[in-house]
């Protein structure tokens, strides 16, 4: 079944038309943008958003021939078909539920659950159920979190070559069409997906459980995501940077540290990585002797090619 709802104010050459508002099998269209108090469900869910390009409309005369013609530019100077292509910021708008992991999960998934539940309290507001009575993970399953091995593959939505791509550390995110999948090979991997993803919404772990960023979101949404993504270096039990998924606790260095001495430690890592070669234990010492180093090392560990700049910039700002 399609609909096109036409004219729109944002089509060219058409003019401004007044709010509309169109429901058809529970479902609602409208030509303007929606915040998360004016919808349904207060309280009870999360929103995820979709942001992407609007589909062309039926062009008055097809490309192939204008391209024919021997005076192609005074063709496309009077041509009346669409000269742009526009994006909906919110395009679509779908209800997120619950966190699901199936059953008979590792505490390590169960915990990157609880955390996951924890943050988004913190960022929208709303505690969403784990594992509801009656709730079940199928190829049908939408409108929840899937965390963990067991339920991306029951949905469908992410294959087993995908998580094996990622690797025993890596992790998969896929959010999209009102589900956000976010697994990995390891619980471990899960759980850095978690963090992954709540960081792609502007949260920051600079000591973790001691200082953290965390926007307020309540008047925002989720947004989709594919990503892969994994360790370029071990972390050799770091956790700065992300806590959830590391085996050992938070442990804050003795010192602030300094940015110009964080600064050639960085370089040495990044050194290190266009050397192919592991970080020495020397280096990795001078990086734990504090907070800033702590930090800044975790992420390069993880992902060499960020700019070391703004991780110290981003440590140091104040909340």
């Amino acid at each position: 079944m399609k609909i096109e709802f036409w004219p729109q104010d944002n089509f060219y050459p058409h003019p401004e038309v007044k709010d509309a508002e169109v429901q058809l099998l529970s479902v609602s269209a409208m030509n303007y943008s929606h915040q998360p108090s004016d919808l349904p469900y207060q309280g009870k869910v999360v929103w995820l958003t979709q942001f992407r390009p609007n589909l062309t409309y039926n062009l008055p005369v097809p490309r192939q021939l204008w391209r024919k013609r021997p005076n192609k530019t005074a063709d496309r100077d009077n041509y009346e078909g669409e000269r742009f292509r526009t994006f909906t910021a919110d395009r679509c708008l779908t209800p997120l539920r619950a966190i699901l992991t199936g059953q008979g999960v590792s505490p390590a998934e169960v915990r990157a659950a609880e955390a996951l539940q924890a943050y988004l309290k913190k960022l929208f507001g709303i505690t969403l159920p784990i594992n509801p009575p009656g709730a079940s993970i199928d190829g049908q399953t939408g409108n929840a979190f899937l965390l963990g091995q067991a339920a991306a593959l029951a949905s469908q939505r992410v294959s087993r070559e995908e998580l094996q791509f990622a690797g025993p550390e890596g992790f998969v995110i896929r959010a999209h069409q009102g589900v956000v999948i976010i697994a990995g090979l390891s619980p471990e991997g899960t759980a850095y997906g978690v963090a992954r993803y709540l960081e792609d919404h502007g949260v920051r772990f600079f000591q973790p459980e001691t200082r953290e960023k965390l926007p307020d979101l309540s008047a925002a949404f989720l947004h989709e995501l594919y990503l892969l993504d994994w360790p370029y270096l071990s972390r050799k039990g770091l956790t700065a940077g992300w806590q959830l998924g590391c085996q050992n606790a938070y442990q804050p260095a003795p010192s602030s540290g300094s940015p110009a001495e964080v600064e050639k430690i960085a370089e040495a890592i990044k050194d290190c990585c266009r050397k192919n070669q592991s970080v020495p234990e020397e280096l990795f010492s001078q990086a734990t002797t504090s907070n800033l180093g702590l930090y800044v090392a975790a992420k390069l560990l993880w992902n060499p090619f960020l700019d070391t700049s703004r991780l110290i910039r981003e440590f140091e700002e104040k909340k």
